[in-house]
């Protein structure tokens, strides 16, 4: 018997495993009924597919940095285009007119009334300027009035100027010195005196004598974030015939500067003055008014306050003043309304008095007034790009306003001393200026005024109201045409002696009319006409006016 080794009796019983697993299948199906029922077709189907959405990744662990190795050989340039020179700009006569350095002016007038003015300057300079002023105009003939009663309204006004500015880079230094004389006579008249006729002319003659000098030192630099200045000193010498003297000292100094969109400034201002006709008593008024302003495209403000100390004597008082405005560009340039107020002291030295009424007494002493408030409202701006115009309504209230009566004293009574009063007064201005024509000026500007006196029954010597016309025509440069038209309205004097009687003063009017013919750029001839109404009025009582002159002469440049 062959014997069988152990690996051969595993490979047959693997097999016979193997033959068992597949005919057991086979076997059965044999024992299963062999009877198909079909319930419906087939209907194959397949299922969705799905993307793998994630990419490929390469881990790289190796960098290579790149090494790059290059050189710059530099070499010029060049270029054919040429710079051509031009000769430098120069300033020709047509942009520039020539100056003269001199003119001379002479004429001679009406009521034996010479003339003269002469002026001479230095010309175009970066440096410097300088320059002389002399006039004279004087009138020497008598007046007969209605009632037969000589006057004497004679006068000789001479002045003389000299004057300088030296420039530097951002400031200037300014300085003047000049005289000043007024000779006229106390012609005034009372319409019953019979006393005039005994006095000559030297009784009734005063002068004015005045003396001025002055340096002011200023900044004009266009840089916005520095400081600018102003800085005045002025002093003067003022007498009369009488011997009666003032002597002045004025200092002004204004600084300001830009700062944070607006301007901050102060303004210190010191006036000393001494008459010698009341004991050497002496008057100083300091004032100090700090100010800021701010401006946009369409409204500009300023606000501040004026703080003054006036010492009279050994009595010294102090005032306060707000100031303020406020102005809207509500149309640009256009339609500008504004409104206001302020205030201030009314210093009323003897020489400021003299000037403004010649025939006050020798020496006359007048007291500082007090506007305690000046309130303002008004209109400006443009009718076109050739008119222009202006409207304000004012209102203010002054205590110790002082008014011109004549004075009792003295036989004649045509001189004036003065009265104090608190007065409230309404204002109403109005301004219109038009170049109608290219040839034709024409200015048009006028007051409404309306006064409440504390104590007197009227404001003496204050018109209720007044206009002024005037108007320039220049044809072609050759003949040149001008007129001015002066009216104001009633006034009233006091009448010591009869105080319940007022004088009344009636309007004035009065026409002026001159005429050029410029022969030469440098030689002119010229002729004026005063008052071609030949009407006799009176700006102060018992003093007429002449009712008609004229002045002819000629004009030379140098």
């Amino acid at each position: 018997m062959k014997r069988l080794t152990v690996q051969a009796i595993m490979i047959r019983l693997a097999c016979a495993a193997c033959a068992g697993f597949f005919l057991s299948p086979l076997m059965a199906q044999e024992r299963i009924e062999r009877q198909v029922q079909v319930i419906k077709p087939y209907e194959p189907s397949v299922s969705d597919a799905f993307k793998i959405s994630l990419l490929p990744v390469i881990t790289d662990t190796v960098r290579l940095l790149p090494d790059f190795q290059y050189s710059i050989f530099p070499s010029p340039l060049t270029s054919d285009f040429k710079v051509d020179p031009i000769s430098p700009a120069r300033m020709t006569s047509e942009s520039m007119a020539k100056l003269y350095n001199s003119h001379l002016k002479l004429g001679v007038g009406s009521y034996v009334s010479p003339f003269a003015e002469f002026s001479m300057n230095t010309i175009r300079s970066k440096e410097h300027t300088a320059g002389i002023w002399l006039s004279h105009y004087s009138s020497h003939a008598a007046m007969n009035l209605e009632n037969g009663i000589k006057t004497y309204p004679a006068f000789s006004d001479n002045e003389a100027l000299a004057y300088g500015t030296k420039f530097f880079r951002t400031a200037a230094l300014a300085g003047d010195i000049g005289v000043k004389s007024n000779g006229f006579h106390y012609y005034g008249v009372q319409p019953d005196s019979a006393l005039f006729n005994a006095f000559e002319k030297e009784d009734l003659r005063q002068n004015f004598l005045k003396f001025s000098s002055g340096v002011k030192l200023y900044s004009f630099d266009t840089d916005s974030s520095r400081l600018n200045y102003d800085i005045a000193l002025k002093v003067g010498h003022f007498r009369d015939r009488n011997d009666l003297a003032e002597n002045a000292l004025r200092l002004k100094t204004s600084l300001h500067q830009f700062f944070n969109n607006q301007i901050l400034g102060a303004d210190l201002k010191i006036d000393h003055f001494t008459n010698t006709a009341y004991q050497d008593s002496f008057n100083t008024v300091l004032s100090l008014n700090p100010w800021i302003t701010k401006s946009t495209s369409d409204w500009h403000a300023y606000a501040g306050a004026d703080l003054v100390y006036d010492k009279l004597g050994d009595t010294g008082k102090a005032y306060f003043y707000p100031k303020a405005s406020l102005q809207f560009n509500v149309v640009e340039n256009y339609l500008i309304p504004y409104v206001g107020i302020d205030g201030g002291l009314g210093i009323n030295n003897y020489s400021s008095v003299a000037y403004n009424n010649f025939f006050i007494m020798p020496g006359l002493f007048v007291e500082n007034s007090n506007t305690k408030m000046n309130i303002y409202a008004g209109m400006k701006g443009n009718l076109g790009s050739l008119t222009s115009f202006n409207l304000k309504a004012g209102f203010s209230t002054t205590d110790n306003e002082h008014f011109f009566v004549n004075d009792t004293t003295e036989s004649l009574q045509n001189r004036f001393n003065v009265i104090y009063d608190n007065l409230e007064k309404i204002n109403y201005y109005g301004e219109l200026a038009t170049k109608a024509f290219p040839s034709l000026d024409l200015l048009v500007k006028g007051n409404i005024y309306k006064y409440s006196p504390g104590s007197e029954a009227k404001a003496w010597h204050m018109p209720n109201w007044d206009m002024t016309i005037t108007a320039n025509y220049n044809l072609q440069d050759k003949i040149i045409v001008s007129s001015d038209l002066f009216m104001i309205g009633k006034r009233y004097a006091k009448s010591l002696l009869t105080p319940d009687l007022p004088i009344e003063l009636k309007q004035i009017v009065d026409l002026n009319l001159g005429l050029e013919y410029r022969y030469t750029k440098i030689l002119s001839g010229f002729i004026k006409v005063h008052n071609i109404g030949a009407a006799r009025y009176y700006k102060w009582n018992q003093y007429p006016t002449r009712r008609f002159s004229i002045v002819a002469g000629f004009s030379y440049s140098l």
